[in-house]
This record gives C-alpha cells, structure tokens and sequence, in this order.
C-alpha cells in the first residue's frame, strides 16, 4: 500500500468515525424536557436519526431493526406502512379477539388457581401471559399457542433485557448475552424456527413483539387495577364499570368504544384515556439533538396539575367528557403515543386493544377478588396515583374470597 492509499484509508476511516458518532453519539445523562410547548416542538421536528440513536441499546440487547431503531427512511417507510396494514382490524375480527382473549383469561385463571399451593393468582403474570398470547393471535395467526411455561419464560426474559437497556449494559456483558441467547432458543421452540444461522435482525419476530407487548401489558395492568379495585371518589362511587366493560366485551367495536353507557356519560373510550394518561406506554420519549440527548417526560407533562386541574393525580375518566375538556387547558399535553409523523402507527388500534385486554379481565375477575400480598396491596386500594414502575407491583396477587 502506497502513502497515498494509506493517507486516504486513513481520512475514509475518520469521516467514517464522524459520521456514526454524529448520528449514535448520547449524553450520558440525558436532559429532562417538561415544558408542554418545547416538548411538542421537540417531537414533531423529530427525525428518524434522532429516535434511532437513543434506542441503540434496543438493537445490541435484542437483536430488533425496526421503525424505532433505523435510519434508513425507504426500510422505515416500508416497515410502518406492513405495520399499519396488519393494524386494521374489522369488527368480526375484534369480535374474534375479544372471544379469544376472555377464554383464554378463563383457562389461564384456572391454571394458575390449581397450579398455586395457597389457590392465589399471580396478577402481573396473569396480565403479561394474556397480553403475550392476544399479540400473538392478532399477529402472527398460524403459530400455535405456546405452553405457558415458555410464555413465562420469554416474557420474564424481555423484562430482564429491557431492564438492561435502561442502565446501558453493554452487548459484551456476559448475563446479558446469555439472557439473549436464552430468550432467542425459546422464541424458535415458539415459532417453530430452525435451530440453525443466527436469526436477521430484520427477521426478528420481536420487531412486532416488544413494542406491541411492551406497550401494552403495564398500561393493561394499571387500568384493571383501576376499574375494578381502585377507591373511587363519593361523587363517582355509581359508575358501575362491570356493566360497563360487559357491554363492550359483547359488541367490541369502535362504536361501542366511544358510546356513553347509559345513564352515564362514561365510555370504554373515557376509561382508557384516563389510563393512558396516568400511566402512558412510554413514560419518557428520547431524542438526540445535535450532540446532545433529551428525555420528553410524558408522564409528568400527563400528571401535571397545571394542564389538567387539582386533581391531575386522580384516574376520573369523565373529565374526557367533551364538555369538561373543553375547560382543560393542557389537553394538548396528552401524548401517549408520540406526536408527528413519527407518531406510533398503533395509536388508534392500541386503546381498542386495551379496552378488549381490560373487559377479558373484568369478565372473570369479580367483586368475590380481592388484591392481597407483595407489600403494595395496600397502595393499590389508596386512592394517589399508581407506580408507574415496571416491576413495582411484581408481587401482586388475587384471591378469591369465599362466601
């Protein structure tokens, strides 16, 4: 190799350098954006260059290449226009989920109640297998249903991965390569993959699963805690959400959805708009500015007294009411899924989901339940806002009271 070769490699190797550093480069410790103007300015110049450089750490943990973590603008524009494709969904078909999903809550009850020495329910698991399944079922309809051992599997193992993700665990850290290669063996049992090559990031079924699943399962779990266990104010003690979700289960269509019940002004719609609100899929939204990293906190733009009155802490569906919002001055503050073109493509099939996810629970939960164990049983019946913490309520399980 002459000088001038070498002296070339050298400036293509350093331009090369500039580049990834340009675009992957984070702060370590990203700056909070709380002001509802700065926030919504912030995501709707979002490039997918400035989504795809924070979520890095999704691509080394879990071998993902999807509209969260690219930078190719064609593979992006495909990948979002398949994922809005197989989004709709006509009512025969909701009608079919919403079977599904409340026979399938039937079996799983049962499993757990004879499996369980004391007859307890584990209710985070219960959540998590049930969310895991109907993804499943709505997305990839020709695998059979896994034994629940390898949905507690996988599901544990992507809460432990994500995990890693939030504290920067490198690729190279030997817990997190063999929770990987763990998670990826279970996954071709699942699919019933080859055993052999390793699996193409582009082809990785969990492109669908994680922000399918992920934002489903803790916002699911939440608004049931909510409906059917959470201390309503005096003034609200009538609205009857049994009756409520029973009405929905039965005709689960977008109608339904955002028809008042009667004698209420409340709808499915109302109560999982309240849910997002206090416990949004996504608490913080990260985006790479120049050379700098921010952290968008939808939760607390969704707590924040200031837009949505005293009682922004409080899970009042009827403040969804068109009247009253009309009063609400921060209703541009509700985020939940991102805003702009880089708006998650699931934001009008996701509250239709949870409200079917919602009902199969409130179908074979009953008021004979009740929330015991782990230490947070008492923070559930309290009327503050719930933890929005992914494992805080790990030890939450459900009895049935004998009459």
């Amino acid at each position: 190799m002459s000088f001038q070769e070498f002296f070339l490699l050298l400036i293509c190797l350093f331009a090369a350098s500039w580049v990834y550093s340009s675009i992957f480069h984070t702060s370590r410790t990203p700056r909070t954006l709380r002001g509802l103007q700065q926030c919504r300015e912030t995501l709707r110049a979002s490039t997918i260059a400035s989504r795809a450089a924070p979520n890095q750490q999704l691509v080394e943990v879990f071998n993902i290449d999807n509209a969260l973590t690219t930078i190719n603008k064609i593979y992006h524009a495909i990948w979002v226009r398949r994922v809005r494709d197989s989004l709709k969904t006509h009512d025969d078909e909701w009608n079919a989920l919403a079977i599904f999903a409340s026979n399938l809550r039937r079996t799983l009850l049962l499993s757990q109640i004879r499996a369980s020495n004391d007859r307890m329910v584990d209710l985070p698991s219960l959540v998590q297998s049930l969310v895991f399944r109907v993804v499943l079922q709505k997305f990839f309809p020709g695998v059979p249903q896994p034994l629940e051992e390898d949905v507690h599997f996988i599901t544990a193992r992507i809460n432990a991965l994500w995990l890693a993700t939030k504290i920067h665990c490198s690729q190279a850290d030997s817990n997190v390569l063999e929770l990987k290669g763990q998670l990826e063996t279970r996954l071709r049992k699942v699919f019933q993959a080859s055993s052999m090559g390793q699996i193409s990031s582009k082809a990785n079924r969990l492109n669908i699963i994680i922000p399918a699943y992920e934002s489903l399962w803790r916002v699911v779990l939440r608004c049931f805690l909510e409906v059917r266990f959470r201390n309503q104010p005096k003034k609200f003690e009538e609205i009857d959400y049994s009756r409520i979700f029973s009405r929905f289960i039965s005709h689960p269509n977008p109608s339904v959805f955002e028809a008042p019940f009667l004698g209420t002004q409340i709808s499915i719609k109302h109560v999982v708009n309240e849910a997002l609100r206090l416990y949004p899929p996504t608490r913080r939204i990260h985006r790479q500015l120049d050379k700098e990293t921010v952290k968008i906190d939808v939760e607390w733009l969704h707590r924040d007294p200031v837009s949505w009155g005293r009682d922004a802490e409080a899970f009042r569906p009827e403040r969804w009411e068109g009247v009253l919002l009309k009063d609400v001055k921060g209703k541009m503050a509700f985020m939940p899924f991102g805003l702009g073109d880089l708006s998650c493509p699931a934001k009008k099939f996701a509250p239709m989901m949870i409200g079917v996810l919602v009902a199969a629970l409130m179908g074979g939960v009953g008021e004979e339940w009740e929330v015991v164990d782990g230490g947070v049983g008492s923070d559930v019946s309290r009327t503050r806002v719930l933890d929005g913490g992914r494992e805080v309520y790990a030890g939450l399980r459900l009895r049935k009271v004998e009459g």
